[in-house]
């Protein structure tokens, strides 16, 4: 299952220009989306509700789970870089769910493609065709129903350098961030962000002491990682 997103870019505009403007959109991206499938000797059923376009595409690949993600993947890219060309003001996504043989299990699909979209939007504004199995752990986070434990869990964690971020205008949160994603180096995270790399290790410091952080204990990494991953997607 995928379903297809519009982001309007044009700008202000009135609530029936926009209902008039947001039903054509749809429209095209139903034909586009036909169109390719049928090019690409794909079997499709796609059909425009609310503000979202969703696309069943039958399997043809064989049976292969990755050889199926691959032809999904493919078909999404395609179709988002041709609506995308043709749609000026206008930025089309896709999320894609996995694989279903069980129709019964279709919307099962559906709410991961869902989920894919909300969450691949969130952590990442250049990605426009995310997949469900690419969420990582974000995949296991959603899981989770109880988005009050989740809500805890991040609070425990992270309350009190988010608080403190909000109270003196710092950025300790996004320092951390940026220092588990460039593999816990003070220096590669001083050339993202911009500053001398003492200045990473005096943030790191002061995140230890805020937090209650060690950040040379692994345990202490992994639960300070997975708080912000569950801080992006509480977000999305």
């Amino acid at each position: 299952m995928l379903v297809f997103e519009m982001d309007n870019e044009v700008g202000p505009m009135s609530a029936q220009d926009a209902q008039e403007r947001l039903a054509e959109e749809l429209d095209r991206t139903v034909t586009t989306v036909k169109r390719i499938a049928r090019d690409n000797g794909l079997y499709a059923i796609a059909v425009a509700r609310s503000k979202e376009v969703v696309l069943l595409l039958k399997q043809t690949t064989g049976g292969s789970a990755r050889a199926v993600r691959d032809m999904s993947l493919k078909f999404g890219r395609a179709a988002t870089a041709a609506l995308n060309s043709r749609q000026p003001g206008v930025r089309t996504c896709v999320g894609i769910g996995q694989f279903r043989a069980d129709l019964s299990k279709i919307s099962m699909s559906y709410q991961e493609a869902k989920k894919a979209l909300s969450i691949g939007r969130a952590i990442s504004a250049r990605t426009s065709v995310i997949h469900f199995d690419d969420l990582g752990v974000y995949r296991v986070i959603a899981k989770c129903a109880d988005r009050s434990e989740l809500e805890a869990f991040v609070r425990d964690k992270l309350g009190p350098l988010i608080d403190y971020d909000m109270k003196r205008g710092t950025c300790l949160v996004e320092t951390l961030r940026v220092y588990f994603e460039n593999a816990s180096s003070p220096a590669s995270a001083a050339k993202t962000l911009f500053v001398h790399v003492n200045t990473v290790k005096q943030r790191l410091v002061r995140i230890s002491q805020i937090a209650g952080l060690d950040l040379s204990s692994t345990d202490d990494q992994f639960l300070a990682y997975m708080a912000l991953k569950i801080l992006d997607f509480l977000r999305a």
